[in-house]
């Protein structure tokens, strides 16, 4: 995704982050490439949480975000919330998958434990303006439960 639209707006852009699994790793020109765990989030994920967190707390009015989501963003970002750890959200995400709910299900439980998804991410980039393209892998595609909404 990112390969695909850097060209599209890439000057209009003061920093890219993409955030990937290991299989589907490469490197982006202009963009910094983080490789993270899925379906259980690993260091590779907190450090993308981090990443993005950060560049998102950056933002100034005027400023473009482009939020590229697809399936998977749930463990490939990972910012958990305060006083969990990764090893938290590492169980939490095993449990939850091995539970036999829905994704739905899963996506609203990981909302509650995180910096990022559930909107937190929006919330942070608000002063800039927002673009969000989103791939839904998400039975009924809604887009608040892509990738746990961020």
């Amino acid at each position: 995704m990112t390969c695909a639209a850097l060209p599209l707006i890439g000057g209009k852009l003061h920093k890219a982050v993409a955030v990937t699994n290991a299989e589907n790793a490469v490197a982006i020109d202009g963009a910094a490439v983080i490789t993270a765990g899925h379906p259980l989030p690993d260091q590779g994920s907190l450090d993308a949480g981090c990443a993005v967190e950060s560049l998102a707390r950056s933002v100034e009015p005027g400023d473009l975000i482009l939020v590229l989501v697809s399936g998977g963003g749930s463990a490939l970002l990972c910012a958990p919330s305060a006083g969990l750890s990764l090893a938290d959200k590492i169980t939490l995400n095993d449990t939850l998958i091995r539970s036999g709910a829905d994704i739905r299900e899963i996506n609203t439980v990981r909302q509650h434990f995180s910096r990022l998804k559930g909107g937190r991410l929006a919330q942070l980039a608000s002063r800039a303006d927002v673009l969000a393209l989103i791939v839904s892998d998400v039975p009924g595609d809604d887009v608040r439960l892509v990738a746990s909404g961020p």
